[in-house]
């Protein structure tokens, strides 16, 4: 350990211990010619006679260069070095070979970016990875109605968990949630979307108001006369314009008049399921005012989604044999439609998709998603790939000289793939935070659809964060390994003679003849041919529905949508006229 730490400071000490051993070797030198001077040499003889008999000076700093440091990682540093220099004798091809990567790796790095901000990261709220969802599963359905527990189940755990901190419970969290009609400072009545939420919601969370303050035990007991709200921070800016004086106004939902007594960070949104905006919260009391058809929701009278903070030092799986005990005991005496099997604790995500209605297409999407970016990622590559194999008719006289010389093979494939690796990071350093503008534009992109139905999704947190720079290292990495392992296996298989005597003689006749540069440029073809025929078929079916004649006036009008035996349908509101 002493050697190998010793080795590892020599590193950072190179001029210190090449001076060192200068006079050390010096010393020695000096020492033997005043031994031969001694015996009668002369100076200069003694001088000859010393080297002669100390034996090859530079040899000698070799061996003592590979004893005191680690060599591998010095000829690594001077690959750096030699590739830094390389790359910047040709700036042209640098910038172009550059900016094709930053292409392809910004898409996937922005696809990756929505999908670890929305399917990773847990909700924004304090110390997330300690607050988990409970989630039951059924002898058949294995629909949204996991997440869904009834009231009387939610307060028999509540009262007899002791591995939690705080369990909540939240009603409404769907898409439409409790779309109340509200009006406010008199004006037009408005959809107002909300969740009613238990007492203790926002303090089990760990949340602070940014202006007011959240509800207290007392205004989730009974619908009170004088019943309040709390709003979401985006609500706040849009509506108020973040006029604090807010605290206190009345708004009228559903024609009774509520008290604002709070407003949320601005990161926190709530823990539903669906990545939908909604504008208040309101005490679970008040669910039947808000929400009149609240009592046929679900089966069972399921309609509450449970969350748990775990306590310090209990683990999720000591919460979750807990808690599936607990819930094993309160239904031993009810006989269920559909009898729960068992009960898990889940971390909490920003998305969670577990409908099977709208799961599979999800999945199709997004893999139909990934697919594409990898073949634009691939596109890119082949087109380095191709760039490399060009320049590569420049530099066979250096590398032809390089191997005369004895370099290995292995030395300058691993110098060329330096090169290679290099060029994807430079590449990838461009492409991260294209990546995050990209991200952001497509979920806006995302916005813009859904608010033709009257939602508005929640903006998750796209940023550059720890995640994205691993997922774009390794991304670069593999991919300068992948762009650059053909051109550097193709430049090193060559005739010496031929390479010394004739620059571009392999790649000059040979090169257009390249089985490898045919394959690349025909895959780049074949792939850019697909995405535009991708393209243009998308395009081009989503401009024949915007446009298309359904024979009748389709403006307002509505259609019926029906649920399958067990699953619960989707309610859409809209201001319907007779037609034809």
């Amino acid at each position: 350990m002493r050697q190998f730490l010793a080795r590892f400071a020599n590193l950072f000490r190179r001029g210190r211990a090449e001076r060192e051993m200068a006079r050390e070797i010096a010393s020695h030198l000096a020492l033997i010619q005043e031994d031969f001077e001694r015996a009668g040499m002369s100076s200069r003889e003694a001088a000859l006679a010393a080297r002669r008999a100390y034996g090859g000076v530079e040899q000698s700093k070799e061996l003592h260069r590979d004893a005191r440091s680690l060599v591998w990682i010095e000829q690594f540093l001077k690959d750096v070095r030699y590739a830094c220099r390389s790359l910047l004798r040709a700036p042209g091809f640098t910038l172009v070979a550059a900016i094709a990567l930053a292409l392809g790796l910004g898409v996937n790095a922005a696809i990756f970016a929505v999908y670890d901000a929305t399917m990773m990261k847990p909700l924004p709220s304090a110390d997330p990875d300690r607050v988990v969802r409970l989630k039951r599963w059924f002898q058949r359905y294995h629909g949204d109605d996991q997440f869904r527990f009834s009231y009387a189940e939610y307060q028999y755990l509540r009262d007899h968990a002791s591995a939690f901190s705080g369990l909540v419970a939240s009603y409404g969290d769907d898409d439409e949630g409790m779309a109340a009609q509200a009006s406010i400072d008199g004006s037009a009545p408005e959809r107002m979307p909300g969740r009613a939420v238990s007492a203790n919601y926002f303090a089990a969370l760990g949340e602070t108001p940014s202006v007011g303050r959240f509800f207290r035990p007392e205004e989730d007991r009974t619908a009170g006369a004088n019943p309040v709200i709390a709003l979401t921070w985006r609500f706040w800016q849009r509506r108020f314009g973040g006029d604090r004086s807010v605290i206190g106004k009345s708004v009228k939902l559903n024609g009774l008049p509520y008290t604002v007594i709070g407003v949320a960070r601005e990161k926190f949104s709530g823990t539903g399921l669906d990545p939908f905006e909604f504008d208040y919260w309101a005490p679970l009391s008040m669910v039947r005012q808000l929400d009149p058809a609240s009592k046929d929701s679900t089966p069972s009278g399921r309609t509450y989604q449970v969350l748990g903070r775990l306590k310090n030092g209990v683990s999720l799986g000591q919460a979750q044999a807990e808690a599936s005990l607990l819930l094993r005991r309160y239904l031993s005496a009810d006989h269920e439609p559909d009898r729960t099997t068992a009960l898990t604790l889940e971390r909490t995500r920003y998305l969670d998709l577990t409908d099977p209605d709208d799961g599979p297409g999800f999945e199709a999407a997004a893999a139909t998603m990934w697919i594409v970016v990898y073949l634009i990622l691939g596109s890119a590559c082949a087109n380095v790939a191709n760039m490399l194999l060009a320049r590569g008719a420049s530099r066979q006289r250096e590398i032809g000289i390089r191997l005369a010389m004895g370099a290995s093979r292995g030395r300058i494939i691993r110098q060329l793939l330096l090169e290679s690796v290099l060029l994807s990071v430079l590449g990838g350093i461009a492409a991260i935070p294209l990546s995050v503008i990209a991200g952001r534009s497509l979920w806006l992109s995302l916005n813009v659809v859904f608010q033709t139905a009257n939602l508005n999704m929640r903006q998750p947190d796209i940023r550059v964060d720890s995640h994205l720079l691993a997922y774009g290292m390794v991304l670069s990495i593999a991919t300068g390994m992948l762009f650059g392992l053909a051109p550097a296996l193709r430049l090193t298989r060559l005739d010496l003679n031929r390479a010394m005597k004739e620059e571009g003689s392999v790649f000059g006749a040979r090169f257009r003849r390249s089985r490898l540069r045919a394959v690349l440029l025909g895959s780049q073809a074949a792939v850019s041919l697909l995405l535009l025929l991708v393209s243009g078929a998308v395009m081009t079916k989503a401009r024949d529905a915007a446009v298309s004649n359904l024979g009748f006036d389709a403006h307002n009008a509505l259609r019926p949508v029906y649920a399958r035996p067990g699953t619960r349908a989707r309610q859409f509101m809209g201001s319907p006229r007779p037609v034809g």
